[in-house]
């Protein structure tokens, strides 16, 4: 009583069955992975256009008299009209 190789037992269909429950898991997976891939293109685009309005890239506030400077080389501070550090003297 052998099978022709033709013919398959209905317990071996069964393995081939994709289950319907699974649809929304799989269709949530999908929508996570789109989103995934859109963040790291902006990221990436953001980057390359020098970081958005990261604070490594303004400028410097300009202040009236009560603006507070520090010496770069050895923090002493600095009055608004000093061009050189008083204690150092490193340009500003």
């Amino acid at each position: 009583m052998q099978r022709s190789r033709g013919a398959q037992a209905p317990r071996d269909r069964k393995e081939n069955v994709m289950y319907p429950e699974f649809i929304a898991i799989y269709a949530g997976l999908a929508v996570v992975l789109v989103l995934l891939i859109v963040i790291l293109i902006l990221q990436i685009c953001i980057l390359r256009n020098g970081g958005g309005s990261g604070s490594a890239h303004r400028r410097p506030v300009r202040g009236g008299q009560n603006s507070v400077a520090f010496c770069r080389n050895c923090a002493a501070r600095l009055n608004a009209s000093d061009r050189v550090c008083p204690q150092c003297g490193t340009p500003r």
